[in-house]
């Protein structure tokens, strides 16, 4: 299952939407959470029915919140929600990408960039989704990065080197599976491709 989650910090920016739109078409989430719209119901059913998720709940905004700039992020100001983590023991998950989630898009000697966008679960779902993966996406637009996440990603295939172990040699059979496979092609190859094949042959005989 993928999950993209994104404070996008209003849904009124053309940038926004575009790079959503993207990011919705090259990771196809099966759940999309986005948070600070600051938009209109009519606004969000329609991105809804354009992003084709039918199944969905809404939360109206309660009022606008209001942030003084220039004030870094203090640990004690996010205390409570540290004590809540400690007592449940969630677990971070870490993450792939960017060590920041978060800027106050300001320049040079102003710029304050933390990560403050974290996802936390228990150990029982740990153990339930072991090859978890959040990946921390480009921020456009906003000054928070979307976080996407997948409790099944597909498997690592990177190859695997192939050695040539010397005691093969003295194996009864060794001469009988390099000239079987060296010898073994199909039709319609050029010579490197041929060549290729009969390494892989080798290689998987031995």
């Amino acid at each position: 299952m993928k999950t993209l989650s994104w404070n996008c910090r209003g849904c009124g920016n053309a940038s926004t939407m575009r790079h959503l739109h993207d990011l919705i078409s090259v990771n196809n989430p099966d759940i999309v959470f986005l948070s600070e719209t600051k938009a209109s119901i009519t606004i969000i059913n329609s991105l809804i029915h354009q992003f084709n998720y039918p199944n969905h709940f809404i939360i109206p905004p309660v009022h606008l919140a209001r942030v003084l700039g220039g004030k870094p992020y203090e640990y004690n100001d996010g205390e409570p929600a540290y004590d809540i983590i400690n007592t449940q023991g969630f677990i971070d998950l870490g993450y792939k990408g960017y060590p920041y989630t978060w800027s106050n898009k300001k320049s040079a000697s102003d710029n304050i960039q933390k990560r403050v966008d974290i996802t936390q679960v228990n150990s029982e779902w740990l153990l339930l989704f072991p090859e978890v993966v959040l990946s921390h996406k480009i921020a456009i637009g906003s000054g928070h990065c979307p976080l996407l996440f997948n409790s099944q990603p597909p498997p690592h295939s990177s190859p695997v080197p192939f050695k040539f172990q010397s005691m093969w040699i003295n194996h009864q059979d060794y001469k009988s599976v390099v000239n079987n496979s060296w010898n073994t092609s199909s039709l319609n190859q050029t010579q490197l491709c041929f060549l290729l094949k009969t390494i892989w042959l080798l290689q998987k005989k031995l």
